[in-house]
């Protein structure tokens, strides 16, 4: 190896995954994506280790485009309701 391929990033290597995930539409509606949850939620706020795994999520709750993910990080934040009929509660 010569100091020219190394500058020019000779071994460095990049992996790109491709994730999918449904959002759906119920019929009672409560389907939605979300934003991180308050830090204050958290005993530790911001250095909770159970808050870190949002760190990658932007307002709309997906993930943030180009931001580097670990394992275990949240991509989508989304919340679906447990009784899905048109009924609703009560």
């Amino acid at each position: 190896l010569n100091k020219a391929s190394i500058d020019r990033g000779f071994g460095r290597c990049m992996v790109l995954r491709k994730h999918q995930t449904s959002i759906r539409r119920y019929a009672n509606s409560m389907d939605r994506t979300c934003g991180p949850p308050d830090p204050g939620a958290f005993p530790r706020g911001e250095d909770d280790k159970r808050y870190a795994r949002f760190r990658g999520i932007d307002r709309d709750g997906i993930c943030m485009v180009g931001e580097k993910m670990e394992s275990g990080s949240i991509m989508v934040n989304k919340e679906s309701p447990t009784d899905t009929s048109a009924g609703g509660a009560g």
